[in-house]
């Protein structure tokens, strides 16, 4: 994948296939995480469901976090990233706020 990692921004490439290969490297995973990306915007285009050949089944985020994970092989995973979730939990709603003090 890209040498910057995942960053704000980054899917804009992928999602319309226009990435650069020194941001996002060259290898076939890189199309193919390109495709499944498109695929599954325009199934959601499409029916309000982003499931697809390419990622798989999404599932409803529910109880036990399920979400898709874009990678080289797409995946659903349970909470992941939890630790950095509950960072985010733990602020103040006003620290989001615009123009709030």
């Amino acid at each position: 994948s890209g040498m910057l990692g995942a960053h704000h921004g980054i899917d804009v490439g992928f999602l319309w296939g226009n990435y650069q290969a020194e941001l996002y490297g060259s290898n076939p995973e890189v199309s193919n995480l390109s495709r499944s990306m498109q695929d599954a915007w325009l199934a959601f285009a499409r029916t309000g469901d982003p499931s697809c050949q390419g990622s798989g089944q999404w599932p409803v985020h529910g109880e036990r976090r399920e979400t898709m994970m874009l990678r080289e092989k797409c995946e659903v995973q349970e909470a992941p990233l939890e630790d950095e979730r509950r960072i985010w939990d733990s602020a103040p709603d006003n620290v989001f706020k615009w123009g709030v003090a």
